[in-house]
């Protein structure tokens, strides 16, 4: 502040300093106020902030338990509900080999037919259970592709059998034959895959090819394929087809039954395996679903010989 007693325009230019000294004085105290009102706004916000995320850390926690709980849920109901339905499938299957009327036949495979069903139902519901909670592990030893390939056809014939289709496999000769992976996860996609396109087709053929496209001394890249002469796939529906629990339309399930799972499950196999997976369809002129995976060559002295049946 300019004090003293000052006269003319001195007096004038005194007032005039002082004046904006004051005003500085309070501009200088009302932003110190909003600076402290501001820190005091952004610390209550930060321990909202640190609240929220202590509680979204227990709700996480507690999710993830659910979780758990869940899957240790479905795999314990799975395999109590699977061991009696393999006991209800064989006693079935040993009664049909006794003399019985036209019209218990008929009821007993119905109930076999039922069962295999359900059961099929059951061990999908296990395996989604299982890539949900991350401990479904894959195998990874020497096998023969061509062997693995003609037990799949061979378990799926009698299928398209009943329904006078042409099932046919096709391996081109640059396809390797010993390979490293999980035999038993590559069987059960082509299986889902095969077995829909012979559910899905009333009249024609469905064709199994796999060719390698791509590969090395060490390693090389196969393509399956499934194509089907069948009713065919929408292109809207076609985006969503790998979903868990979707089907092509709502009538889907109502005719051919199913869960929607299977699409999926395969999916996430072949995801885990390394590989794509990928379908083309159009409504009316069947459908092609195809995968793509990356297998390690293998010696054939590698591979274990197939036990014979006793």
């Amino acid at each position: 502040r300019v004090s003293g007693q000052l006269t003319g325009e001195l007096d004038m230019l005194k007032n005039g300093i002082n004046a904006m000294a004051k005003a500085l004085s309070e501009y200088h105290e009302e932003m110190q106020q909003n600076i402290d009102q501001a820190t005091s706004d952004l610390r209550e916000t930060l321990e909202q902030i640190e609240i929220q995320n202590v509680e979204l850390d227990m709700a996480k926690k507690r999710a993830q338990e659910a979780a758990r709980v869940k899957s240790e849920f479905l795999a314990n109901m799975s395999h109590e509900l699977r061991t009696p339905l393999n006991g209800v499938i064989g006693f079935t299957r040993q009664l049909l080999k006794t003399s019985l009327t036209p019209s218990q036949t008929d009821y007993m495979q119905t109930i076999e037919k039922s069962a295999r069903n359900l059961l099929g139902i059951i061990n999908d519901i296990l395996d989604f259970s299982k890539l949900e909670a991350g401990k479904l592990q894959l195998e990874h030893i020497p096998f023969s592709l061509r062997d693995t390939l003609n037990e799949t056809m061979h378990l799926l014939g009698p299928s398209a059998h009943d329904k006078q289709l042409e099932l046919s496999l096709q391996v081109d000769a640059a396809v390797p034959d010993y390979l490293t992976g999980d035999p038993m996860r590559l069987q059960q996609v082509l299986t889902n895959l095969t077995g829909n396109a012979i559910k899905f087709t009333d009249h024609g053929e469905v064709a199994v090819r796999v060719q390698a496209f791509e590969g090395d001394a060490d390693r090389v890249h196969l393509r399956f394929e499934v194509s089907d002469t069948g009713i065919g796939i929408a292109p809207d529906a076609l985006a969503r087809l790998f979903t868990p629990f979707t089907q092509a339309d709502a009538g889907i399930g109502r005719r051919f039954g199913g869960t929607g799972l299977g699409l999926s499950i395969c999916k996430r196999l072949v995801e885990l395996m390394g590989g794509t997976i990928g379908a083309d369809s159009q409504p009316g002129l069947g459908s092609c679903f195809w995968f793509e995976l990356p297998l390690e060559r293998v010696a054939a002295s590698a591979v274990a010989a197939p036990v014979p049946a006793p």
